[in-house]
């Protein structure tokens, strides 16, 4: 469990508390293990140049549960050239298409996607996915959905593609514009989460900064990819299904918790049982574990203090 003190849109204090349960997945069992909430993004590398490792959690609320994957994609038998990575959580899914290393090469009617070679694994981010960018041209030019992929920018000869493609809308030419396809979180500077943050203008900074934009979308706060955002809320209990990032074909399939999370504050008046929201479901296939992120708040607006205590209490987590 975490605590912090927000400010909402409207400059209103509120105390937040992020709870989370993370499960090794065992089979078909879940065991309960030791987690830690994210405070901050974390990136892979220098934030401008690469993707994020893992989003951080300190949000008020997201309007829709996040799904995110990470881990590897493996060929389903040694000395393959493709795979086929598949995610579905309930009645949702989604499918990405894995080929080896491969690079463009001359054709009769131009550069075309060269033969891809085997490969034992290739992970999961968005350094393998379609995009780029010139970040040294003036102004910098590329993909805006993914500046840190490949097959956008500096299309020669030998230049690598990506290994991770959508399935329906795969790269032929360099004229292509694929959409990027990968399962793990967006960071804030990318689109389309780049154009919900409002409009930060001088009027902005005169008036509202640290506040955010009048016109600010609260979808801002959704890290995954817009494909990846649950259309419902998540109850637990829900089918949980990931195909092709195991070794050796294994298949992941679970069953997600029916946790109860209930969250209760003393506010110097009286004990008000909060609303939580289960809006993060994030598969580790890697670690082979499941992270599960709860969410509740309550204004404390220039009455912080008055609060005596904060009760957290979870039941029908499994147990092992």
């Amino acid at each position: 469990m975490h605590l912090q003190q927000l400010l909402d849109a409207d400059g209103e204090e509120h105390l937040l508390i992020v709870v989370k349960a993370s499960f090794h997945v065992l089979g078909d069992r879940l065991v309960a293990t030791d987690t830690d909430i994210v405070l901050a993004d974390r990136y892979r590398g220098d934030p401008i140049r690469s993707s994020l490792a893992a989003a951080g959690e300190i949000t008020l609320g997201k309007p829709r549960p996040d799904l995110l994957l990470t881990g590897n994609a493996y060929p389903g038998a040694p000395g393959e050239t493709t795979g086929w990575v598949s995610f579905r959580v309930g009645a949702w899914s989604k499918e990405l298409a894995v080929l080896g290393d491969r690079t463009w090469t001359p054709g009769l009617l131009g550069l075309r996607p060269g033969a891809p070679q085997p490969f034992t694994a290739i992970p999961l981010i968005y350094e393998h996915a379609f995009g780029g960018a010139d970040l040294d041209a003036q102004p910098p030019t590329g993909c805006e959905e993914n500046p840190v992929g490949v097959g956008r920018v500096g299309c020669r000869a030998g230049s690598p593609l990506p290994n991770l493609e959508d399935p329906q809308d795969r790269l032929e030419s360099p004229d292509d514009r694929p959409p990027p396809r990968a399962f793990g979180p967006i960071p804030p500077h990318w689109q389309p989460r780049r154009g919900l943050h409002g409009t930060l203008d001088a009027a902005w900074l005169r008036d509202r900064m640290p506040l955010p934009p009048l016109d600010a979308d609260p979808r801002r706060a959704q890290v995954a990819p817009p494909d990846q955002v649950y259309p419902t809320p998540l109850r637990g209990e829900e089918e949980v299904e990931v195909r092709g990032a195991r070794p050796g074909g294994e298949v992941l399939a679970f069953r997600l918790p029916g946790m109860q999370v209930r969250v209760a504050v003393h506010d110097g008046q009286g004990v008000l049982e909060l609303p939580t929201v289960l809006d993060t479901l994030h598969v580790d296939a890697e670690a082979v574990r499941v992270d599960l992120t709860w969410r509740a708040s309550i204004s404390v607006h220039v009455r912080l203090d008055d609060l005596q205590w904060v009760r957290v209490e979870a039941t029908g987590a499994p147990h092992d």
